[in-house]
């Protein structure tokens, strides 16, 4: 405690930190979504499209095999925005 404030200012002070205001919980979905969305793509590029990819010598043989995943995304998003 500095020498110049009192214990009430200090448990205010705290209160204002630890507070997390609603505007802010609205971000919570959008951050919660990217980070799901990164661990369901890297489950999708190791269960569908390793095996392409290995099957084929290195070569996608339809490189839009990777947008597979991009409809669902775009339902998600405005959802985890706006929802």
């Amino acid at each position: 405690m500095s020498p110049h404030s009192t214990p009430s200012s200090d448990a205010t002070s705290f209160r204002k930190i630890a507070t997390c205001h609603r505007a802010d919980l609205r971000f919570l979905g959008i951050f919660v979504g990217a980070w799901a969305s990164c661990a369901v793509f890297c489950w999708y590029i190791h269960r569908y499209l390793a095996p392409i990819f290995d099957a084929n010598n290195g070569l996608f043989p339809n490189p839009e095999d990777r947008l597979r995943p991009a409809p669902i995304a775009a339902v998600c998003i405005p959802i985890a925005m706006f929802g």
